[in-house]
């Protein structure tokens, strides 16, 4: 059963969610607008681990969805929220015919759905635009298992070889120092959001951690030998 919540706490991606609160911290949005943010985020999430069955995940039960995107809609709004949780359903098609080569940029709308009702168009873009590359690095990591399981996406149009498994986290991180130097947030403050976030990517099953776990078994070989 630990096992299992643990598996479920990884599939919500709890580095994702901490630069969301920070973001959320920069805009400082009433108390319905901030919950109901972070409702419709984990709903997305929930709505494309209900459609997808990625290698080591339990399966999410499609209620949590349900849930969750009708919770954050309440929240934050219908009107405003609704074309988030489309988007998010639209991701949700990635392993479908040839929508992974859309993905990235469905990914980036989606975080500018739910960021433009909160603050101002330029600003949104921008923010949208970087994560529409991020996902794109996030394809990047997947790439072997994407090939294998038929899943058109830009690094497989490519023919890349290998998981990046790396630059999908310093991306992150990138845009997590971004949110910070928009807030008033000290120093320390970022270095305890990155720790976080380092920690829990992993905690995400991926097929591509394997990769990381086989290059600390090669550093702790170099720095025994």
């Amino acid at each position: 059963m630990k096992n299992r919540l643990l598996n479920y706490l990884g599939q919500f991606r709890p580095y994702s969610l901490a630069e969301l609160i920070l973001a959320l911290f920069v805009l400082r949005p009433n108390v319905w607008h901030f919950l109901g943010a972070v409702l419709l985020w984990c709903g997305s999430i929930a709505v494309l681990e209900s459609c997808h069955a990625d290698w080591g995940r339990e399966k999410m039960p499609a209620i949590v969805a349900v849930v969750l995107s009708i919770s954050g809609l309440l929240s934050f709004g219908v009107w405003q929220g609704l074309p988030f949780v489309l988007a998010g359903i639209v991701y949700s098609w990635k392993k479908q015919y040839k929508w992974g080569l859309a993905s990235p940029a469905v990914r980036g709308f989606q975080m500018f759905f739910l960021l433009y009702p909160l603050w101002f168009l330029w600003p949104s873009v921008v923010i949208a635009a970087l994560l529409t590359v991020r996902n794109y690095v996030g394809d990047r990591r997947d790439v072997e298992e994407d090939r294998r399981e038929g899943v058109t996406t830009w690094p497989v149009v490519m023919d890349q070889k290998k998981d990046e498994p790396f630059g999908h986290l310093l991306f992150i991180f990138l845009t997590t120092t971004i949110w910070w130097w928009l807030s008033e947030l000290s120093g320390p403050c970022l270095i305890g959001i990155l720790a976080f976030e380092a920690g829990t990517y992993w905690l995400t099953p991926r097929e591509s951690n394997k990769n990381v776990l086989a290059f600390g078994r090669k550093i702790l070989r170099y720095i025994r030998s």
